[in-house]
């Protein structure tokens, strides 16, 4: 099976096939290499559908009622990831797998959770249609809430987060069974891959279109580990809890204008004391009610992470930063950032980032001088860098050069005493 031709490897697979029905055999082919073999196999070109049946069929067997199957397996998946794909597509690996995960053996259930979660990757929508089915998704629950298991935790969060975002009626059932509040629990208090992977599954919660799943995340304290985590996170978990804090400030604006709605001639007859406005919004703001950064204590550590100059994180951070500028009232977000040291950062971006973070950048820093106080305080500082990008003609360049120029006009603008003429810092935009 190992060396000879398509012939030999036909008749010893075939032959393997029957070998493996037989329990007494399962750990003599393990121990000899054989599911490696077969893995290979699967990937292999120009492979044929006689040799993908019979591989499909050992793999069926060998994991049956067994374990060193299983955990052969998983090691091969997590070592050659590239094999992975093959296990899952050529041979449909993924409808065998998952019948383990209702096994009787505690073992078993834990390799298969290893296993689906890594073959998720590739086969997302069939276990969709396998935890829809009756108990299916409580044993999940059950494995986001087992604290003792780690690894368990882990392979659970990354098979949901992996899971296609679209199929609302499985979040809808995870948040009834407590799903939502075992992932935000992780969060707290799990593993560092775990809480990883937990950060991956609650962007199903917090999209921005689901107002109402967006509330469950908040009502359940998410705010505070999410806001932690910036600051005491890894790269990984502090770039997707500030993407995370930005999904949820997106409704913000939306949120606290509906306070003010809502209480009507009311609201404007409180004394000034009791109807404290949001200088972010201009509305009556909180975490609970609006998902505001400003009240969540979340503009610190997102000021923090850009000035850290890690591309990952502040990336994110800076896209977050720019939901407090709104469009029909960009003077008060753009105040609160000056005033929490946000602006400058942002600018220092402009010398240091990636392609796709300076443009970031300049998106923000475009809704920021529309501003006549911003383009006074921060004008003088905005013009070399903006200028220097804006004279770069490379053509993988050349979105940057057009944003550069555009800020450099509304500087210009809305500058009320600039006295250094546009044509002098830039050069002209050719399409």
């Amino acid at each position: 099976m190992a060396t000879g031709g398509v012939e030999s490897k036909e008749v010893s697979l075939h032959a393997l096939v029957k070998l493996s029905t037989f329990r007494g055999n399962k750990h003599l082919i393990c121990g000899g290499g054989s599911i490696s073999l077969v893995v290979k196999l699967l990937s292999s070109p120009h492979i044929l559908p006689a040799v993908t049946a019979r591989c499909a069929v050992i793999l069926a067997n060998l994991s049956a009622n067994g374990r060193p199957a299983l955990r052969a397996l998983v090691g091969i998946c997590q070592s050659e990831a590239g094999l992975v794909k093959s296990a899952v597509v050529s041979c449909s690996g993924i409808s065998v797998v998952l019948a383990l995960l209702d096994d009787s053996n505690q073992e078993i259930r834990e390799l298969a959770i290893n296993l689906v979660f890594l073959f998720s990757q590739h086969e997302p929508e069939g276990v969709v249609e396998y935890l829809l089915k009756p108990r299916r998704l409580e044993a999940l629950v059950g494995f986001l809430e087992n604290s003792e298991k780690g690894d368990m935790q882990r392979a659970a969060a990354g098979l949901l987060a992996n899971l296609p975002k679209s199929e609302t009626s499985l979040t809808e059932k995870l948040i009834e069974l407590g799903g939502l509040k075992a992932i935000i629990q992780i969060i707290r208090s799990g593993t560092g891959e775990a809480k990883e992977n937990a950060l991956s599954a609650l962007f199903r919660f917090t999209d921005p279109t689901n107002l109402k799943s967006q509330r469950v995340v908040v009502e359940l304290d998410a705010f505070p580990p999410l806001t932690g985590l910036l600051r005491a996170g890894s790269v990984t978990a502090s770039a997707r809890a500030a993407a995370l804090l930005g999904d949820l400030s997106m409704r913000t604006p939306e949120l606290s204008d509906l306070h003010i709605k809502k209480h009507g001639w009311f609201w404007s007859c409180l004394p000034r004391a009791h109807a404290a406005t949001c200088p972010a919004h201009g509305g009556s703001c909180s975490v609970s009610t609006a998902f505001c950064l400003l009240e969540g204590g979340a503009l610190p550590d997102l000021v923090q992470v850009v000035q850290d100059k890690v591309h990952a994180t502040a990336y994110e951070a800076i896209q977050t930063l720019s939901t407090l500028v709104q469009e029909d009232s960009p003077q008060r977000g753009a105040a609160v950032l000056h005033e929490y040291g946000a602006i400058g950062p942002t600018m220092e971006v402009l010398r240091w980032g990636s392609e796709s973070l300076k443009t970031e950048a300049l998106i923000l820093l475009e809704k920021v001088f529309v501003s006549t106080e911003m383009v006074d305080l921060y004008s003088a500082m905005a013009r070399a860098p903006l200028g220097q990008l804006a004279s770069h003609s490379l053509c993988d360049e050349r979105l940057l050069q057009r944003k550069a120029v555009k800020v450099l006009l509304l500087i210009e603008r809305y500058s009320r005493s600039s006295t250094t003429s546009l044509v002098s810092t830039t050069a002209p935009v050719t399409d």
